[in-house]
C-alpha cells in the first residue's frame, strides 16, 4: 500500500481489524456456552456458510471463492455440515461435474436459532452504550456496510 494513505484511515483500519476478531470470538464463545454451536462441529465460519446457503444454493467452487479458500479446504468444511445433516450435496442436473450445496430443513432451523441468539447477544452488548453512542455506532456501521457493498463484498 502507498504511504499516501491518510493517518486517520490507517487508524480506522487498525481499530476495525483489532475489534472484529474479538467480537466474533466473544460471540462464538457465548453461542457455544448456550449449546448453539458445537466446539468441534460448527464454527463461526461454518455458520457463515449456512448463512450464504440460506439465500440460494451454491456450488462448492462458488462457496470456496466467496470464502477465499480452495475447493478442497471448503469441501472439508462442508463435510462437517453434511455429517450433521445441515447441508446436502446434490449433483447438478445440467453439469454432473458440479455439486450443488443446499441447506437442509435442520440447517434452516439451526440457522434461525443462531441468528436469533446472535442478534439478542450483540443487542445486549450494545444496550450497555448510551443512546448517543448507539447512534454513532449505527451510523458507523451503515458507512461500513456501504463501503463493503461498493467493494462488491458479501454483506451476509
Amino acid at each position: 500500500m502507498s504511504n499516501t494513505i491518510d493517518a486517520h484511515a490507517r487508524a480506522c483500519a487498525g481499530l476495525l481489524l483489532e475489534t472484529i476478531p474479538g467480537l466474533m470470538r466473544n460471540l462464538g464463545g457465548r453461542l457455544r456456552n448456550q449449546s448453539l454451536l458445537d466446539d468441534e462441529a460448527l464454527t463461526i465460519g461454518q455458520y457463515r456458510m449456512l448463512h450464504v446457503l440460506q439465500h440460494h444454493p451454491e456450488t462448492l467452487r462458488e462457496l470456496a471463492d466467496k470464502h477465499h479458500v480452495t475447493p478442497s479446504t471448503m469441501s472439508r468444511s462442508i463435510d462437517v455440515l453434511v455429517q450433521r445433516n445441515l447441508v446436502t450435496r446434490q449433483d447438478d442436473p445440467e453439469d454432473r461435474r458440479k455439486v450443488i450445496l443446499r441447506l437442509t430443513d435442520e440447517g434452516q432451523t439451526l440457522l434461525a436459532r443462531v441468528d436469533q441468539e446472535s442478534r439478542a447477544t450483540v443487542a445486549s452488548w450494545i444496550e450497555q452504550l448510551s443512546e448517543a453512542e448507539q447512534a454513532r455506532l449505527y451510523d458507523g456501521l451503515l458507512v461500513l456496510r456501504s463501503l463493503v457493498s461498493r467493494m462488491g463484498g458479501d454483506e451476509s
